[in-house]
């Protein structure tokens, strides 16, 4: 007897609820009316999906981290560009803002080279990290918005650097 598709799909459904509810191979044999070869076809499916879903969840994760660490990269050089032009920084400290800039700078062309070639490799990874691009961008807009809502503190205040190993993602 040849099976729709959908009668495949309702069994494969069953198959997992069963599962999912503690029962054991005899049982579901019994309780869906099907062959244990039957069984073993359809857990095979199910399965190969589940590795699929899997696959898919591990790629769009590699590949926020990948921008968002790629971001946090850029950020730090905005910030420590507004530091290094800020007048009421000494000399000693726009030293240490230019060596931070170059380790900084570094890492970021590190995640570009790598990442890129990363998703040369993996084209729905490319397009993962554009749409965490756009929500990155939608977040910078609505904090940029934000912080032009806050009243201006006093600006003359002096900001410290402390130098962070920053994690480092790509070993």
């Amino acid at each position: 007897m040849q099976r729709s598709k959908l009668d495949k799909e309702e069994i494969i459904y069953q198959i997992r609820q069963q599962r999912i509810n503690g029962l054991n191979k005899a049982l579901i044999v019994k309780a869906l009316g099907i062959t244990g070869d039957t069984y073993d076809n359809y857990i095979q499916i199910i399965y190969q999906q589940d590795s699929e879903i899997l696959a898919k969840k591990r790629e769009q994760a590699l590949a926020t981290d990948i921008e968002l660490y790629k971001n946090r990269l850029e950020k730090a050089l905005r910030n420590l560009n507004v530091l290094l032009n800020d007048g009421t920084a000494t000399v000693k400290e726009k030293v240490e803002l230019i060596k931070t800039q170059v380790e900084i700078s570094n890492k970021l062309l590190r995640v570009e080279s790598e990442g890129t070639a990363l998703l040369e490799l993996k084209p729905e990874l490319r397009q993962a990290i554009e749409d965490a691009n756009a929500m990155v961008r939608n977040k910078i807009e609505i904090n940029q918005y934000n912080i032009q809502q806050q009243p201006l503190e006093d600006k003359s205040k002096v900001i410290k650097i402390n130098k962070v190993k920053d994690e480092d993602l790509f070993g």
